[in-house]
């Protein structure tokens, strides 16, 4: 087996001491800060969805993505270990990581859920430590017109459109 990995995540701090980092290659992974190198694009979720994202919905994107790059950064062991035809490619993953919802994903039974799904899908192990977030990304709410000035009398599309010799004058 490889050395174990803590995948430290948007600027979670966790002690050195930590029995969760002890023995484990520390990464940092980043998806929020100015220099981010996991790079998670919402706007096509959004787009997609026609609304802009729940926190916890944001929450859960951003774990998958972390553990995905994990995943792919993280190569497996060569060679057979037992005569149970196991392969030597289990790996063992911390993860830090801050969450806007950090009470529902640290209730045991969420993290309990998490882990055993991807533990069945990848044969590694999995262990989550989930902080509060205190620097979050900035928001690109979808634009929707839906409902946007009572007693509209044209489609959305159309009000826009009528509104364009405004809008080009603000950009001169």
């Amino acid at each position: 087996m490889i050395t174990p990995r803590l995948f430290t995540c948007s600027g979670a701090k966790i002690d050195a001491e930590s029995a969760v980092a002890k023995g484990r290659q520390r990464i940092a992974l980043d998806s929020i800060g100015p220099h981010p190198n996991v790079n998670i694009r919402f706007q096509n979720v959004t787009r997609a969805l026609h609304q802009h994202l729940p926190a916890r919905l944001v929450d859960f994107l951003e774990i998958a993505s972390y553990v995905f790059t994990a995943d792919c950064a993280t190569e497996r062991g060569q060679h057979w270990t037992d005569d149970d035809s196991k392969e030597a490619w289990g790996r063992d993953f911390a993860f830090v990581i801050p969450v806007r919802d950090p009470a529902f994903w640290t209730k045991p039974e969420v993290t309990a859920l998490v882990k055993e799904a991807l533990s069945f899908l990848s044969n590694d192990k999995y262990s989550f430590t989930f902080v509060p977030l205190t620097q979050d990304r900035s928001e690109q709410h979808y634009l929707s017109l839906r409902n946007a000035k009572p007693g509209l009398s044209m489609r959305p599309s159309a009000w826009l459109c009528s509104q364009e010799g405004w809008i080009h004058s603000l950009a001169r």
